[in-house]
């Protein structure tokens, strides 16, 4: 396949003359639709013809939805679902314990792609016990598949492939692929036999771009690094400056320091108003939808087990997300306080109805129905199908008023429409292939799907774009800052699969499988970025922790400076900056003692006055006392009263 230099201004225009635009994800697809939409907006067009601008995984997806011929499409946690259930019952048939199943499963995945993508029936000759594990599963999944008629990922570019040689795929025009750092031998069949068949050509598109002003510079550390580029970020937006880009290629290590940074410098009001969603920045990463208040919230109340902890009991008294948080918040507020003064560990669904209906010390009705609706929760057993096990839970947190009486916000919305289109129909989905699991099976199946699926809030264009190396593929910006780049990350470390034999995997240079190879690659990477933008900085740490690090191969040879040093506008570097000269007082007169007041407390006033003046001053003469923590059986302090009686 020929690879063609061009800018971006000439792939658009390609596009308005009926080229089919293949980008390597969905960020970039959306990127390049709106630059196309903004092309005809200033060339004064009030309609034009959409632009067939997609990610190579839709295109795929639609070509195979023409081209099914009765096979059904295997989504992602669906096919680990099977892969995890076929290593699980593998491992019981020839009695080797795996601690992680889950783990295990996502290397066989990635090995099978691998076998797939350079269109290879087998790994081989099996030379170790893990490689030979690997090829009773994968021949008990293909299998599978072949019997339930499931195509998966790995087989759909094949499958079209031949459909391909037949005429059956669409191709009206010459086809680009955008953005793409490797091609598989597996895609290159495909666009091979579209080519030919259809005699239109298939181009990769390289990036051409100027050549851009490099700035290579140090931090002392992470944090150091992160608070820089937050810096650099804001200088230009407050100079008016657009398409900010920073890349981050170990982006996961770096996402809470660069969330905490960035709005730090970015959007400082934010900080002291958590409720404010625009940022100025756009991390593409993401976070887990576990990590999201309102999911957090769902599987709290799902997973409940009766007798409930204290501080189980504390969360769903606090959480805005059940019926009555607004109405009874603070009724909700007391109870707790009442609740913590008996200072028991755990109290029963039964219990905690009675008190709130009896109001101790006053009535929370709602919660009461509360209680009593996951009490009767608690009486299903049997079990059901996945789907049956989504409908239930829905209908549970339906019935406990979640998400809420108060009116959601955008970011939460998002969330709530989430959960009802992503991760309760991946659960329903294992319905045409799962059999009947119970109450836990289900509940541990959708923290899976959970803990796997990314939240990335859907919003307008942000002037800084964050992302990864692989997100970044394709895009064009004014001013780019490329940050992490040690020697352990660009290149990356060789990380070969372990159920493939090396020398396989170097003989056919799969990704990853030697030093060599990602080398060539990250080359290859840094090629690509180096056009993306006319200002570039390219920055690393020089430790990590008590670890020194050293820049990457790839900065060899370039001029290197420090990072700028200056304060940040966070809210508590501005406090400290602006701080008055504080007053020293002391004012050493308490409250006045009534007359014949005496002053209680015991040894235990003599010891705060011993090892704290002050928490002997707020304890005994303030009267500022805590709940002390609950403890199984009787506490210390119920045993000295009770000895108290008896010799009284």
């Amino acid at each position: 396949m020929k690879s063609i230099p061009m800018t971006t201004e000439e792939l658009l225009l390609e596009a308005e003359r009926g080229a089919i635009l293949l980008t390597v994800n969905m960020r970039l697809e959306r990127h390049l639709r709106q630059l196309f939409d903004q092309r005809m907006i200033l060339a004064e067009k009030a309609v034009w013809q959409p632009p067939s601008i997609l990610s190579l995984e839709n295109w795929l997806r639609r070509e195979f939805s023409a081209n099914a011929d009765g096979w059904n499409f295997l989504e992602r946690f669906s096919a680990r679902h099977q892969w995890e259930t076929l290593v699980e019952e593998d491992c019981e048939r020839f009695q080797t314990g795996l601690l992680q199943i889950s783990a295990t499963a996502k290397l066989a995945i990635e090995a099978h792609q691998l076998l797939a993508d350079y269109q290879l029936d087998d790994g081989g000759e099996a030379l170790t016990a893990d490689q030979e594990a690997f090829q009773r599963w994968r021949t008990a999944y293909v299998e599978w598949c072949q019997a339930g008629m499931w195509m998966d990922r790995a087989a759909l570019p094949g499958h079209l492939a031949r459909k391909a040689q037949q005429g059956l795929v669409s191709a009206d025009n010459h086809i680009l692929l955008v953005g793409f750092d490797d091609i598989s031998p597996q895609l290159l069949a495909l666009f091979t036999h579209i080519s030919e068949f259809f005699q239109v050509p298939v181009h990769c598109v390289a990036k051409r771009g100027v050549d851009a002003a490099l700035d290579v510079r140090f931090a002392l550390d992470i944090r150091q690094e992160v608070r820089a580029a937050a810096r650099w970020a804001r200088d230009l937006l407050a100079a008016g400056e657009g398409g900010i880009g920073v890349v981050v290629p170990d982006v996961e290590r770096y996402r809470r320091l660069i969330e905490r940074e960035f709005r730090a410098e970015i959007d400082p009001e934010s900080l002291m108003c958590p409720d404010r969603e625009e940022t100025g920045f756009n991390l593409s990463l993401g976070s887990k939808m576990q990590e999201e208040g309102l999911v957090f919230a769902a599987l709290k109340i799902l997973e409940l087990r009766t007798p409930i902890a204290m501080e189980d009991i504390s969360f769903l008294l606090r959480t805005p997300y059940l019926m009555g948080s607004q109405k009874e918040a603070y009724p909700r507020g007391l109870f707790e306080q009442f609740l913590c003064s008996r200072r028991a560990p755990s109290f029963s669904l039964n219990r905690l109805e009675g008190l709130c209906r009896r109001g101790n010390p006053d009535p929370c009705a709602l919660m009461a129905d509360v209680w009593l609706t996951l009490q009767s929760w608690k009486g299903r057993q049997g079990k059901h199908l996945p789907g049956d096990w989504a409908n239930a839970f829905s209908e549970l947190l339906k019935s406990v008023g979640w998400p809420g009486e108060r009116e959601l916000d955008s970011r939460e919305y998002q969330v709530y429409k989430a959960w009802r289109e992503k991760v309760l129909p991946q659960l329903a989905a294992l319905d045409a292939f799962s059999p009947p699991v119970d109450f836990p099976h289900a509940l541990a199946i959708l923290r899976k799907i959970v803990s796997e699926t990314l939240f990335q809030p859907e919003g307008s264009e942000s002037p800084v774009q964050i992302m990864g190396v692989l997100e970044s593929a394709g895009m064009d910006f004014n001013h780019l800052w490329v940050m992490g780049l040690g020697e352990e990350s660009l290149p990356a470390p060789p990380r070969p699969n372990p159920f493939l034999p090396v020398t396989l995997q170097r003989e056919l240079n799969m990704p990853h499988a030697s030093a060599e190879r990602e080398l060539v690659f990250a080359e290859r990477v840094r090629d690509r970025l180096f056009a993306a933008a006319p200002q570039i900085v390219l920055s690393y740490p020089l430790w990590d922790g008590d670890c020194p690090l050293r820049p990457s191969p790839l900065l060899k040879g370039m001029p290197i400076t420090a990072c700028d040093p200056r304060d940040g506008l966070d809210p508590v570097t501005q406090f400290r900056k602006t701080m008055p000269q504080l007053q020293n007082l002391q004012n050493a007169t308490g409250p006045s003692l009534e007359d014949g007041m005496i002053s209680r407390g015991g040894t235990s006033l003599l010891k705060d006055q011993a090892l704290c003046p002050f928490r002997a001053f707020a304890r005994h003469r303030l009267g500022v006392k805590s709940y002390a923590p609950a403890v199984p059986g009787v506490d210390a302090s119920s045993k000295g009263t009770l000895i108290h009686d008896v010799l009284e």
